[in-house]
């Protein structure tokens, strides 16, 4: 019995061992990607995007150039965004591959790329271009064919795009002949106005869960107030009221929680001739409850949103104690800066890829 014993604790003590030799499985570290810019030392823009913090430059400085909009797919990166001529005030719609870059337009007229969605080895790309100071045609470009949504004597733009299957959803706005702007998204061409005309509304940006397209953006009140809502389906949600300035800018949707980024003026003053908002909040909204990425001290901005698992990562910008905007991302409301702040830099949008 008393080897049996012995033999019984050795074999537990063994076990135990090997168990404890086994390695547990580790999530693969995530790779993530923000866009953005950075003012160089000529006074010019130029575009970047960091992974993992590692920044890769995506124009020379020689011309003023922003982005809007990045996206990876498997390991091709994706920037969207727009650079001047030059030679005139207008910009040229351009996306860039791997730092490789593709104009949509000729520079002839005034031109932006403001979202990019790749379904296949198909690019799209959401953007507007000017006719005219007074009209300017919401498009989108397929493999740099333009596809227009509005004619070319409207006042419109395109914002942002999703590519669902076989369906092209693009989220912009346009004009009446009342000089009111309607927000409205399109899908495969045919438009849905969001409101009514009535009074100014504009939206940003749009994403799609199942069925379900909501949409953010904002309307201004009978009093003028612009108050920052989505729509889902359709139906407004209002997540702000008026009594503080909200700038809405992304929106995400994970189950049945919709997130939205943007920037809060909390104590704006009218001077009559002007405006005085104030020192902006980075902040995100889950289902409509408010949280600041930053103190309100110096102003900030939340850009753009990506969620992965249960983290979710936003982009956006926040001004250092000398008043220089600091690129910069957060992950789950911790923050990350992607530059050293002797320069203006700001980080529009944000993707990770596991």
């Amino acid at each position: 019995m008393k080897v049996s014993l012995i033999k019984l604790l050795a074999s537990v003590v063994l076990i135990s061992l090997l168990g404890s030799c086994k390695k547990e499985v580790e999530s693969p570290t995530p790779n993530i990607y923000v866009a953005g810019y950075k003012l160089n030392d000529n006074g010019k823009n130029a575009i970047f995007y960091w992974k993992n913090g590692i920044e890769t430059s995506l124009t020379d400085g020689s011309l003023d150039a922003t982005p809007s909009d990045l996206l990876v797919v498997n390991n091709d990166v994706y920037v969207t965004g727009e650079e001047f001529t030059g030679t005139s005030n207008n910009s040229i719609a351009k996306y860039w591959k791997n730092g490789i870059a593709t104009s949509l337009t000729d520079g002839s007229q005034h031109a932006s790329a403001d979202a990019i969605a790749v379904s296949g080895s198909d690019v799209y790309i959401a953007g507007t271009e000017w006719i005219s100071l007074s009209k300017k045609v919401a498009k989108y470009w397929k493999n740099g064919i333009a596809v227009p949504l509005t004619s070319s004597d409207s006042y419109a733009t395109a914002n942002d795009i999703i590519v669902i299957g076989n369906d092209i959803y693009v989220v912009g706005g346009e004009r009446t002949l009342a000089n009111i702007s309607v927000a409205k998204y399109w899908k495969n061409g045919t438009p849905t106005a969001l409101t009514d005309g009535s009074k100014n509304a504009h939206a940003y940006r749009i994403a799609i869960s199942g069925s379900d397209v909501y949409v953010v953006g904002e309307e201004f009140n009978n009093a003028g107030k612009a108050i920052a809502k989505y729509w889902k389906n359709g139906i407004p949600i209002s997540f702000s009221d008026g009594s503080t300035i909200v700038y809405p800018n992304d929106i995400a949707i994970i189950g049945s929680d919709v997130y939205i980024t943007g920037q809060e003026f909390v104590n704006p003053i009218d001077h009559g001739t002007y405006l005085d908002l104030g020192i902006g909040t980075a902040k995100y909204w889950k289902n409509g409850v408010g949280k600041a990425l930053t103190d309100g001290l110096r102003t900030a901005q939340a850009e753009g949103i990506f969620i992965s698992g249960e983290d979710f990562y936003i982009s956006g910008s926040e001004a250092n104690s000398k008043g220089i905007e600091v690129a910069k991302y957060w992950k789950n409301g911790r923050e990350v800066a992607l530059t050293d702040g002797s320069k203006h830099s700001y980080a529009t949008s944000v993707f990770v890829q596991k």
